[in-house]
């Protein structure tokens, strides 16, 4: 049995859908990252899990039990669902030490003076905060404050992590960290966790499962690897990594692979989805998919080097192809002047203009590239 149940999940702000009968299934022990840009609705489906947003329809269950089922009137309020929440912001009581404030949802559940004691004592001993009971949230820093926020929802055993952006404070360098051992901390205790972020380098360094959201519907789920790799749509494909995007047209196509016209050059590309001769669309390349080539062959385009850019380890590269630019990387400098590029068919994919299908809504079950996303036309 899963241990989270989402069905037809509808909720609306005014004439406005935010969720539209968004269904999904969540494993127990699994970590699974909602991710998606702002207004997409993942925090609005965290929050409805947790109680905190009224659905208009639809039904949530934990364990099996149903704690907001329309049809039936049921409407658990929040502190009775029994979940752990970590909120952007901490929420840590300022004038509580770390140690009560940790207790506070123990206390709350009239747990023993004696129990509370072992219980904070390990998880704090588990965060890397032992020793520091005593302090309070001023005399912490962000890292360590984000730590006792973590601590306080797992303390009495949840069922469920509920976590909504809870990096999104850090630095850029303590983040890089947090999202490590905050994945680390949340396996080893075997716990099911719910992340939401709009981030999907944290994504994908964080989850098992990865649901991605597009204006109020899942617009593909699966594991880190299956949706940067193989992306049903172009908004996963532009959502999950640094592309090269261009116009194309198809030429031909047969088992999946498609010759693609782009301006004045032929590439042979995947194609997603059924294309037909003639028909237009968009063809991402991954940026890291592009390599200098020492001799012409399929798939490879001549270039003259436009700009280079050193981001430490390695060099971003800027190459005009005609009237195109194509973003490539390097571990070593690149003279300037003419180059050979060579692309793989595999990491060409086209999406034709037509419209795609509704995402399904069936319930899904569940089981990096650091530069920022760049459009070249």
């Amino acid at each position: 049995m899963p241990k989270l149940e989402v069905e037809s999940l509808r909720v609306t702000l005014g004439q406005n859908d935010i969720l539209k009968g968004v269904s999904a299934s969540f494993e127990e022990g699994e970590i699974v990252v909602l991710l998606g840009q702002s207004g997409c609705g993942k925090t609005t489906l965290l929050r409805s899990i947790a109680g905190l947003e009224r659905p208009v329809s639809g039904r949530i269950a934990i364990d099996g039990k149903a704690v907001f089922d329309s049809a039936n009137g049921v409407d658990v309020p929040t502190e009775a669902r029994n979940l752990g929440l970590v909120f952007q912001s901490y929420a840590l009581w300022p004038h509580k030490t770390v140690f009560e404030n940790v207790a506070y949802g123990l206390k709350l559940r009239r747990t023993s003076p004696d129990e509370i004691r072992m219980k904070v004592t390990k998880v704090l001993a588990g965060i890397g905060l032992e020793g520091k009971g005593d302090r309070y949230p001023h005399q912490l820093s962000g890292g360590q404050q984000q730590r006792v926020a973590l601590a306080r929802s797992m303390v009495y055993s949840p069922p469920v992590i509920l976590l909504d952006e809870p990096l999104s404070n850090l630095d850029a360098k303590l983040r890089e960290e947090a999202r490590i051992w905050i994945r680390s901390l949340i396996k080893s205790l075997g716990l099911s966790a719910i992340f939401v972020t709009h981030d999907q380098v944290e994504a994908m360094a964080i989850a098992d499962r990865v649901v991605l959201m597009d204006s109020g519907v899942i617009a593909q789920t699966g594991s880190p690897e299956e949706l940067y790799g193989s992306p049903t749509s172009l908004f996963a494909a532009e959502f999950m990594g640094a592309n090269n995007q261009h116009r194309a047209t198809v030429e031909s196509q047969r088992d999946g692979n498609a010759v693609l016209a782009v301006g004045s050059h032929r590439l042979e590309g995947k194609a997603r989805g059924a294309t037909r001769g003639g028909e237009q669309g968009t063809a991402v390349i991954r940026v890291e998919s592009v390599r200098l080539a020492g001799h012409e062959g399929p798939n490879t385009l001549r270039a003259e080097l436009e700009t280079a850019v050193y981001l430490g380890g390695k060099w971003e590269l800027i190459f005009r192809v005609g009237e195109t630019r194509i973003r490539a990387f390097s571990p070593m400098r690149v003279n300037a002047g003419h180059h050979l590029l060579h692309v793989p068919c595999e990491a060409v994919w086209f999406f034709p203009d037509r419209p795609a299908m509704a995402p399904s809504q069936n319930r899904l079950p569940l089981q990096h590239t650091t530069e920022p996303h760049v459009t070249t036309t």
